[in-house]
């Protein structure tokens, strides 16, 4: 709703990023619906808080999430407060599945998946929840394809319909061990593949699927200095997987367009691997494309706050409603530079300051037009540019720790190179670099702490 019903619209509106302008080895959005998949390895306010601003860098339209490890859905209210109490354009819709399954209360809240959507597309329509409850009921719409009263938060899949395209969305996470993985397989996600064929749907299935199907492009380990390829772990998952001819018609669509590349998704202990994909059917993974490499910052972020790294898949659509860009996509020139919006802090300090300044407004039209007139090129003005001179005073604060998150980006730049001693080095080095990295977010998150307004929490917001 506009902040004056009764006015000519004079919101304030961000300063449109120039993505044309963007580095070489950066990641370039495109139009489309983008689809962003990441094993966050546990969930909290404060960690949410984190990922959003790298899922809105990697301009994600659906973040399809592994290992929540939230116990049940009575955790969830902050965590659904800090998603849709974003600005405009920018808040989530989440559907959530749970692990309930374990024998006792410390088993359970392990593994977890979901789906975040963004909730301007959900509300335009421009995604459509096929056999939903109607409004924003969307949970009868949801599958977790769980063994019968056994939900244990591995998998989840929702129909959607968007720019012409009937979709099966899927989110699976498949367990750590062999024969574990063999069931799932047979029991999951083959079902999975016949029931979208049966409604005429093509399957979009992302997630963390712990095996790879080439160990010597999609995994490394290190022992002694020296860089190796195992192949023992994933070989029987593979070979079940290549046993069922339902699965022929999925497309690994990052590996079919980057034949010979390689993304090592994920990064521990000496090892790494691409265990993040996609498969999609083949008729809609020709309007699907891969980037072969993410921002350097992101994927520092992303490997400290999880052992993965996000990979991302662009889905383009078939008819013209394909073109509808995200939170960002507006090309009207802003009337106030916003930056300090980006700060959380920031933002709820503006609020309040604005809400207070509200009760001022007069209450007829004649004068209220006035009023804002004044308001706006003055005292409106003034304190937008003392925000920003905050916002700009701690984003020096940040440079040593952006200097670390970017150097975690080139670790793993190294590790997906060609030069195996690059690649020793990476996985000597991450292990300190991360310890690094968590001091210098403590001396941020202090930093912060000396100017956040008292009584006002960012992350209740």
């Amino acid at each position: 709703m506009p902040l004056f019903p009764t006015l000519p619209r004079v919101g304030l509106r961000r300063r449109a990023s120039n993505t044309a302008a963007a580095a070489p080895d950066s990641y370039k959005p495109v139009r489309g619906l983008s689809l962003v998949s990441h094993n966050v390895r546990g969930l909290s306010v404060s960690k949410l808080a984190d990922l959003l601003p790298l899922w809105d860098k990697l301009h994600a339209d659906v973040v399809c999430i592994q290992e929540h490890h939230i116990r049940n859905i009575l955790e969830t209210p902050p965590l659904n407060n800090l998603l849709g109490s974003r600005p405009s354009g920018t808040g989530w819709k989440p559907l959530w599945r749970f692990n309930e399954s374990g024998a006792s209360s410390s088993n359970r809240g392990s593994a977890g998946v979901a789906f975040l959507i963004r909730s301007h597309l959900l509300r335009d329509e421009l995604i459509k929840i096929d056999g939903g409850g109607g409004g924003n009921n969307f949970e009868s719409a949801v599958r977790s394809w769980s063994p019968a009263n056994q939900e244990d938060g591995r998998s989840i899949s929702v129909d959607i319909s968007w720019a012409g395209h009937k979709l099966t969305l899927a989110c699976v996470y498949l367990p750590n061990h062999s024969v574990d993985r063999t069931e799932f397989i047979n029991t999951r996600i083959v079902p999975l593949k016949k029931y979208a064929s049966s409604k005429g749907r093509q399957l979009v299935m992302a997630g963390d699927f712990n095996f790879v199907h080439d160990p010597y492009l999609d995994r490394l380990t290190v022992h002694q200095g020296v860089v190796g390829n195992p192949t023992s772990q994933s070989v029987p998952t593979a070979n079940e997987w290549s046993r069922h001819h339902e699965l022929d018609a999925l497309v690994d669509v990052w590996r079919a367009q980057h034949p010979s590349g390689r993304y090592l998704s994920w990064m521990q202990n000496g090892a790494a691997a691409r265990l993040d994909r996609f498969y999609m059917d083949r008729e809609v993974s020709a309007y699907a494309q891969c980037p072969s490499k993410l921002p350097k910052d992101a994927l520092g972020r992303a490997l400290y706050k999880s052992d993965h790294a996000p990979v991302v898949c662009c889905l383009f659509g078939r008819s013209s409603q394909a073109e509808t860009s995200g939170p960002t996509g507006s090309k009207r020139q802003p009337r106030l530079n916003i930056s300090f919006m980006k700060d959380q802090a920031l933002a709820g300090e503006f609020a309040d300051w604005l809400e207070s300044k509200l009760e001022t407004m007069p209450s007829s039209d004649r004068e209220r037009i006035s009023w804002w007139t004044k308001f706006k090129s003055k005292v409106l003005r003034w304190e937008v540019f003392k925000l920003n001179g905050k916002y700009f005073q701690s984003c020096l604060q940040k440079h040593s720790y952006d200097k670390l998150l970017s150097e975690a980006g080139d670790v793993l730049t190294a590790l997906n190179g060609s030069d195996p001693a690059a690649r020793s080095e990476a996985m000597s080095r991450f292990p300190a670099l991360k310890s690094e990295i968590a001091t210098a977010e403590a001396e941020l998150e202090a930093f912060k702490q000396t100017r956040e307004p008292r009584g006002h929490s960012c992350t209740a917001r």
